[in-house]
């Protein structure tokens, strides 16, 4: 039965499933690649949420550190300003006890010639 008008279902047949079963391997292999890719990602994504998440611990402990270092400088310069205001206090007093000193060695001086004279034989 070889004519023109009779088909060969046999070997048409197996001329259209070659490319047919090469698309449909095509379209598999491109769903697990892609798939593959999506795994990929999602790990991708999963890291960086767990980096993100270990920054955010990270940066609230910072913020409380530069908070109680805020406060620890509040307090130091009230008390540098406490200290500074003692200081200018006493710097005060010490210049006050400085002419006092200068006043009673003045005085110690005119003592001590009286105490001189007094004692000198009279002549």
């Amino acid at each position: 039965m070889s004519t023109l008008g009779s088909i060969d279902w046999v070997n048409l047949g197996s001329i259209i499933m070659v490319p047919i079963s090469s698309v449909i391997s095509y379209l598999a292999g491109k769903r697990i690649r892609n798939n593959d890719f999506l795994q990929q990602l999602q790990a991708s994504i999963d890291m960086l949420a767990k980096k993100n998440a270990t920054l955010l611990e990270e940066l609230v402990t910072v913020k409380e550190q530069y908070a109680d270092v805020k406060l620890e400088l509040k307090k130091v310069s009230k008390e540098n300003l406490q200290l500074k205001e003692g200081m200018l206090k006493l710097t005060e007093e010490n210049k006050s006890f400085s002419k006092q000193v200068e006043v009673l060695t003045e005085q110690l001086a005119n003592v001590k010639v009286i105490t001189k004279v007094e004692r000198a034989p009279h002549v």
